[in-house]
């Protein structure tokens, strides 16, 4: 619902119709209805259950990953409204990122959110969509501590980046491969850390692996084209089962 949303709010931006705005009043109620309930702050799950390589999720497990892109539709909806309740909204999943998910430290007083509050994996781009958000959030209210917390999870995924340029998925050895789909989360999330912040420290992380990507990610003839090649048995293209 969320990505129905952002769509709707996307539409709206650029030719604003009255049917657009209606189509996001509907998904924000939507949604609204749907928050999982006994956490720290709104958040969101999947309404089935679900079996990843490290965990399993049972329906309605609220994760990261569901959870930021919903309230990063509801501040593109915010900005068009001005209705303050979908910014509180939005910060209140602040803290549910905080509050409830769990933190896997490096030794540099750095760490990584957890995928959702049931498991304690490394996932580079789910932790990084909690920074995106986080720092969003901070353009907004300006409070240190979720900038703060913000960086702090930009800064442990940027220590796992390969000299190439590239990311893993994760940490677990059962994660250790590299695609597109993960890839462009790690790189768009780096970037708009930057943005809302206001720290470009991570500029070169992105250079590199914006490289990488173009490099073994992108056709020379089809520029835009993701097709069905593999690069290496470890390198290859996240695309649906066609």
């Amino acid at each position: 619902m969320g990505l129905f949303l952002a769509s709707y709010c996307r539409l709206y931006k650029a030719n604003p119709k009255q049917e657009y705005l209606d189509q996001c009043t509907f998904f924000i109620e939507k949604i609204f209805s749907t928050i999982s309930a006994g956490y720290s702050g709104a958040c969101w799950g999947y309404n089935f259950d679900w079996q990843a390589r490290a965990f399993f999720q049972p329906k309605g497990t609220p994760t990261v990953v569901a959870s930021t892109f919903i309230a990063n539709a509801l501040l593109d909806a915010y900005e068009i409204t001005g209705d303050s309740h979908l910014l509180n909204t939005a910060r209140s999943t602040c803290d549910f990122i905080l509050k409830d998910l769990n933190r896997t430290p490096d030794d540099k007083n750095n760490f990584a959110f957890s995928y959702s509050p049931l498991d304690k994996s490394v996932v580079f781009n789910a932790s990084l969509l909690g920074s995106r958000l986080l720092s969003r959030v901070y353009h907004y209210t300006k409070e240190k501590e979720l900038v703060d917390a913000a960086k702090r999870s930009v800064d442990f995924c940027c220590g796992f980046q390969k000299a190439d340029g590239s990311w893993a998925y994760g940490t677990l050895p059962f994660h250790q491969w590299v695609d597109n789909f993960h890839t462009g989360y790690n790189l768009e999330c780096i970037a708009d850390y930057m943005k809302f912040s206001g720290d470009h420290i991570y500029a070169g992380n992105v250079n590199r692996g914006f490289d990488f990507y173009i490099k073994h990610f992108l056709q020379k003839k089809e520029f835009l084209s993701i097709t069905r090649i593999r690069f290496t048995r470890s390198i290859f293209m996240h695309r649906p089962n066609w």
